[in-house]
């Protein structure tokens, strides 16, 4: 009897190791939803594990007055887990970021996505914004969080699937943001600030 259970636990810890060492061989990829929050030039992506970096230069009219040219880095990695963890999960991350002059009066904005086999096929996606130096504001959006989509008119061009965060609404905010506005596919496109401030996409950039 002893025997035959010694056999059962054997057996069931090879087909384990199988399935975990199958799982630990999947490179995650991002969908085109994911990427889509990225400041990336393409619906669809073909990760092998390999940090890809990515930049671009986005036009901005601070107060209706100002063009403002601002570059963006977007990095796509992959962290690995030790080769002794029990899952040997693999990560994908995604993170856009562009810095603006100390003169603007704004300091950077931040989006970022991030997926693994715990949340698959979910992914979990975030902002981060700061001005003035302040502390920055942030948002996480998890996987099974509901993300209202609205329209927006900025200097004369229609975005759809914009996203809206109103951080000056918060209770015990520290933050002069005002409002937040964020179009799938290009990015920042509104920062307005609560004493007046505000930096506008200018599409086509110019």
């Amino acid at each position: 009897m002893k025997k035959y259970l010694s056999l059962v636990i054997l057996i069931l810890l090879f087909v384990s190791c199988i399935g975990i060492s199958d799982r630990s061989d999947q490179q995650i990829q991002f969908n085109s939803d994911d990427l889509s929050f990225l400041y990336y030039d393409s619906d669809t992506l073909l990760f092998d594990g390999n940090t890809i970096e990515f930049k671009d230069t986005i036009s901005f009219l601070l107060n209706r007055t100002e063009v403002k040219k601002v570059q963006v880095v977007t990095k796509i990695t992959s962290n690995r887990s030790s080769p002794f963890d029990l899952y040997g999960e693999s990560t994908i991350n995604g993170e856009s970021i562009m810095e603006f002059n100390e003169e603007t009066g704004f300091s950077y904005a931040l989006v970022g996505v991030s997926r693994d086999f715990i949340n698959d096929p979910g992914s979990t996606k975030y902002i981060y914004v700061s001005v003035e130096k302040r502390s920055a504001y942030s948002k996480f959006f998890y996987p099974n969080d509901k993300i209202i989509i609205d329209t927006a008119l900025i200097l004369g061009v229609c975005y759809d699937n914009v996203i809206k965060f109103k951080p000056d609404s918060l209770p015990n905010r520290d933050t002069n943001i005002k409002s937040i506005y964020f179009a799938k596919k290009f990015g920042f496109i509104k920062i307005e600030t609560i004493d007046g401030k505000t930096m506008e996409r200018i599409f086509p950039d110019n």
